[in-house]
């Protein structure tokens, strides 16, 4: 269904065709096709009830439970999403086809698309985001099945691999964006998919199982390019049986045609012809093609923050300045080159952006890999072992040893997502991996952990499930010197704001305006505007031409005043004045804690210009 819908936006855009109908007629095949399947084919699958009555499947359930609340209940508010993946998704409805877009956020262009072409169809269908979330509340439904089947053939035992399918889903990384509508948790899911689906096309001996596995793993390129180098292990996991492949050579050219068009290639091929690079690091891209020392000790040290963080840590901010401090001087210098501002990035309670596996999985996994047998550190791997599962997870640390891109970027710990579970592959074949598991203690500790993620969900400021506004503000009223609960209303508010972050502005605009300029810089969030979707255009002004001839044709403009002043030239007023424009409001308004309230303005102009 995601290759589907992946394949058919690419193929309407070059129809111009990217519309309500052409997907109601999609979904509407679709639907009848695997109607047609099922009733031809019944798929009998007994869900057996009795095993989530054991504490670690029952932490799960209770996990993807509060997970499901916290999507339901919540706008999503993923800043990515809300900055440049859903606006640039609205700009092609509107468009009805794929375009470069003219604005100062060049990630609406450069990056990888699949994720959107699995928003457009939702979007064009319901003109609602609350459904959102289910395309990474499904596929982490699926994560400890995957998870328990490809341990097994990478030569985990049984009783380890039926342990870690529950605990490794309670990782930061996947649980708090189980109920998002970030793509990292996704990718996890199709990688695995594919190397599971490569190791069982070599027992099994069958072509379609490869097949499947070539999509899957194209489908995880098309998500995110941080996810290219995982082609090494997922490759090496269908070598094995390639004279399938050939055996069939038709079909396997008709996949593989496929497999590139839901790949990075369009969006690649699409950099290329627009900024001249394949990354479009030539465009607007904030990634440099060189990796300094800086960028390798930024990305360690943050990778670590990122694996360590509790589920709750309380001043935060202090404790990070404080560790930073105590780097060597020697390496204070090296980071200050690349990284002025650096910081560890520790947060009260684990955020979605940032969040890695969590100081809970990170301690159980430390404790297998620490624990010897009889004095020795490696032992004979427990279950099935052959050269193939051995070359999937070295070549899995290959990819993650050699990908350069994430290292010196803030937000590893995130990116490393769909990585994970191959690497922890073959830490889980020590023999001390299976002596944890035997523990009692050890299997209380899981169970510890497990819990205090669903405690993290309920009180994520993303997604929260308290009333987390009346409690603080009757807290504050009550404490009002007290700084960490300022920080914490704070902080609820900026997420709670974020998805209608420019709401204030957009209740100045007549219902039946239908375009609206936007002045607004590569960070903040336009999403708001486009409201009502499905019925409002944004047109973004980049800075790239003189104000008049921007502005010609449009009724209504917003934006931020510092950029209005900075790109134009001239003071606000003169700007304002030289249009012929009115001001109707004035808002400040904090897209990031970080930068505080700024202000945005709305100004009318004359119908005519």
């Amino acid at each position: 269904m995601w290759v589907l819908f992946v394949a058919a936006g690419w193929i309407l855009s070059l129809g111009r065709l990217l519309n309500t109908y052409s997907y109601a007629g999609i979904v509407a095949a679709a639907f009848l096709t695997v109607l047609f399947i099922v009733r031809r084919q019944p798929v009998r699958y007994r869900i057996r009830w009795r095993r989530f009555r054991r504490p670690l499947p029952l932490a799960f359930v209770l996990l993807a439970a509060v997970a499901f609340l916290g999507g339901a209940f919540n706008s999503p508010n993923n800043y990515d999403a809300v900055t440049y993946r859903l606006p640039r998704v609205l700009q092609w409805l509107s468009a009805g086809h794929w375009m470069w877009i003219t604005t100062a956020s060049g990630r609406m262009n450069y990056t990888a698309a699949n994720f959107e072409w699995l928003v457009a169809p939702v979007f064009a269908l319901t003109h609602s985001d609350r459904f959102l979330f289910l395309l990474n509340f499904v596929p982490f439904l699926f994560l400890p099945g995957l998870l328990f089947s490809t341990y097994r053939m990478l030569g985990v035992s049984g009783r380890v691999a039926w342990t870690w399918m529950w605990v490794l889903p309670a990782a930061y990384c996947y649980a708090v964006q189980a109920g998002s509508i970030a793509d990292d948790g996704v990718g996890a899911v199709l990688v695995l998919a594919s190397v599971n689906l490569g190791l069982r096309a070599e027992r099994e001996n069958n072509v379609s199982h490869l097949w499947m596995a070539l999509l899957a793993i194209a489908l995880a390129t098309g998500l995110e390019a941080t996810n290219l180098p995982l082609l090494l292990p997922c490759l090496v996991a269908q070598w094995p049986r390639r004279r399938l492949l050939r055996a069939r050579l038709l079909e396997t050219a008709g996949v593989a045609a496929l497999a590139l068009l839901v790949s990075y290639l369009p969006i690649a091929i699409l950099n290329r012809h627009f900024t001249g690079d394949g990354n479009g690091t030539l465009g607007k891209s904030p990634s440099r093609l060189s990796v300094h020392a800086g960028d390798v000790i930024n990305g360690a040290l943050k990778l670590g923050a990122q694996m360590l963080q509790p589920p709750f840590l309380p001043g935060a901010r202090s404790l990070d300045a404080r560790l930073s401090s105590l780097l060597p001087a020697r390496v204070k210098d090296m980071l200050k080159a690349d990284h002025p501002q650096f910081g560890l990035g520790l947060g009260e309670l684990p955020q979605e952006e940032l969040s890695g596996l969590g100081l809970g999985i990170s301690l159980l996994l430390l404790s297998s890999v620490l624990v010897l047998n009889r004095g020795r550190f490696l032992a004979a791997a427990e279950g099935r072992h052959n050269g193939t599962a051995t070359g999937v997870m070295a070549t899995a640390w290959i990819a993650f040893a050699f990908y350069r891109n994430p290292v010196g970027s803030d937000v590893i710990g995130r990116l490393l997502t769909p990585y994970y579970p191959l690497l922890l592959a073959p830490l889980l074949r020590l023999s001390g991996a299976g002596l944890c598991v035997r523990s009692r203690l050890w299997r209380w500790a899981a169970i510890l952990g497990m819990s205090s993620v669903i405690l993290v969900l309920v009180l994520a400021p993303a997604r929260p499930l308290w009333p987390a506004k009346t409690v603080l503000t009757k807290l504050r009223s009550r404490f009002p010197n007290s700084m960490q609960l300022e920080r914490a209303e704070q902080v609820y508010s900026v997420y709670r704001e974020r998805n209608d972050l420019l709401g204030d502005l957009r209740a100045y605009l007549p219902p039946t305006t239908t375009t609206v300029g936007l002045i607004s810089g590569p960070e903040d969030a336009s999403y708001a505007l486009w409201r009502p979707l499905g019925r409002r255009t944004v047109q973004y002004l980049a800075c790239e031409r003189p104000w008049k001839e921007e502005t010609r044709g449009l009724a209504w403009v917003a934006g931020k005043t510092s950029l209005l002043n900075s790109c134009y030239g001239g003071s606000f007023d003169q700007l304002v004045n030289s249009a012929k424009g009115e001001v109707v409001t004035t808002r400040f308004i904090a897209g990031r804690l970080s930068t505080g309230p700024e202000e945005w303005f709305v100004i009318r102009l004359p119908e005519k210009q």
